[in-house]
């Protein structure tokens, strides 16, 4: 297992975590945030997710949901809706403080839990298309503070009934069909689709959150489940949303095989730590194979469907603040939910660090901080590439002609040529790979002071490469990288 490193400062240290939960105890460490270097920044005030934790939350979050199971239950099958409110609250709670280390402020306390109680309503619901279901979202109290921020999702499935149904949940769940007018589904699926809306923006394959199968050995109704998943990051401040059931004629989906086949084809091999970018788009072709593959799986039999607008920014009509997460809920004809999908958004500054931001926070305290005052080589980095093997963002960038040109300078090089080629590279970072403000700055000063003479060049340093734009010399100073502030002679 990859092991997990995590910065703190000497000097300050503060504690941001002081207990979350069982769900990340093996996971999570005591993280610091720094000292306040310069009156301008502060640290970001949440603290470092790795990524070895982000790639094994899944499986942690799904252990210790069983070990509850076993602990509510005596070892024997989860049935949530005979739980005592006191163990539905701990399974809540549980879940609520995993989703909060790595989306602060994505979920609350009074949040309604997607098994809902029998008799306990989400005054948040509206009714979906065919009646089979509702969605809730919530918002944040105020306005967010995410300019220049990664945005990712977290989806949360849960399932209300044992996942082999018992003779009344199955009754309940064959009413619901009827409605669909299906006497029998060899397999009845929920589908998720996702699409960011900003510069990164890729629609994904349909995602299969939750599904039912009918096994015709025991006769009986049983459900799979992707249980917690995460996409990659990209820089968006809205995502388009699309939610379904389908009727299909497969006895068999593996809901959980079909979502990482679906990350890993889309995302490349960098996983969900990975960025997906316009350049990353090149690549679906390798995802038109998942395409084909769920369509397959879902045989294109649509019985319901719904498209939402999950706006960061400015939430919708329903809401008072920016959006934080949206709840779908899969209900029987009693409006009790059988199944639901929680979807929460977490923000990142920095494809390098990966810190996890409150969004709620000020904008200086979302600068990455570096201590050791050198440009850190951020073209290492994995991102969204090929499904066949890794790419680093230095791969990615190789072929860009402004990139190209810049590696070819010299101390002769024309210096209005030499800007120029600064200005399109960084526009590049911006439009092409999907880099904010701060990889930009990071990806355009390692380039610059290890592949070409701008600090060895008082021509080159003084042309205005690197300080006109957005980024550039004064924001490498913020993040405590000191090597431009000096001209060379």
């Amino acid at each position: 297992m990859t092991q997990l490193t995590l910065r703190k400062c000497v000097n300050c240290p503060r504690n941001i975590r002081s207990a979350v939960g069982a769900v990340l105890l093996t996971m999570l460490s005591t993280a610091f945030v720094g000292c306040k270097e310069n009156s301008s920044v502060e640290r970001p005030k949440v603290g470092p997710m790795p990524q070895a934790k982000r790639d094994s939350l899944n499986s942690n979050f799904a252990q210790a949901q069983q070990r509850l199971y076993k602990r509510s239950t005596g070892g024997g099958e989860l049935e949530l809706l005979v739980l005592s409110q006191n163990q539905r609250q701990q399974l809540f709670d549980q879940r609520n403080q995993s989703l909060d280390a790595v989306a602060p402020g994505g979920v609350a306390n009074n949040d309604p839990p997607v098994c809902l109680p029998q008799g306990v309503t989400d005054p948040a619901d509206k009714p979906l298309g065919g009646g089979a279901g509702t969605i809730a979202e919530y918002g944040y109290p105020s306005q967010l503070n995410i300019t220049d921020m990664y945005a990712t999702l977290y989806i949360d499935t849960e399932i209300c009934t044992d996942h082999t149904l018992s003779s009344n949940d199955e009754s309940r769940l064959q009413k619901v069909l009827n409605v669909f007018g299906i006497s029998k589904a060899q397999s009845f699926t929920t589908g998720l689709s996702v699409k960011g809306d900003g510069l990164g923006g890729v629609q994904y394959p349909q995602i299969v959150p939750f599904s039912y199968q009918y096994n015709q050995q025991q006769q009986k109704y049983q459900i799979t489940t992707s249980t917690f998943s995460v996409i990659p990051w990209q820089p968006t401040t809205a995502f388009e949303i699309g939610w379904s059931y389908n009727r299909t004629n497969t006895v068999s989906i593996t809901t959980s095989a079909l979502f990482t086949n679906i990350v890993t084809d889309i995302a490349g091999a960098g996983g969900s730590s990975s960025l997906l970018s316009p350049a990353a788009n090149g690549y679906l072709t390798a995802g038109n194979a998942v395409a084909q593959q769920v369509a397959q799986v879902l045989s294109n039999q649509n019985l319901e469907g719904d498209a939402h607008h999950f706006d960061l920014r400015h939430g919708s009509n329903s809401l008072n603040g920016p959006a934080r997460s949206i709840t779908y809920r899969f209900r029987d004809q009693k409006n009790q939910p059988l199944a639901g999908v929680r979807v929460v958004v977490a923000f990142t500054n920095s494809m390098l660090k990966q810190d996890v931001i409150d969004p709620t926070t000020p904008d200086n305290t979302h600068v990455p901080q570096y201590d050791d005052g050198a440009v850190p080589p951020i073209v290492n980095q994995t991102v969204a590439g090929p499904s066949s093997g890794s790419q680093t963002l230095l791969q990615q960038i190789s072929k860009d002609q402004a990139y190209q040109t810049l590696l070819s300078s010299t101390a002769n090089t024309d210096p209005t040529s030499f800007a120029k080629a600064c200005s399109n590279f960084e526009n590049d970072l911006q439009t092409v790979y999907g880099l904010n403000k701060y990889d930009v700055a990071l990806t355009e000063g390692y380039v610059l002071s290890q592949n070409t003479p701008y600090l060895q060049s008082s021509k080159l340093y003084s042309s205005g490469c690197f300080v006109n734009g957005i980024n550039g010399r004064k924001l490498m100073d913020l993040m405590g990288i000191k090597i431009f502030d000096t001209a060379p002679k």
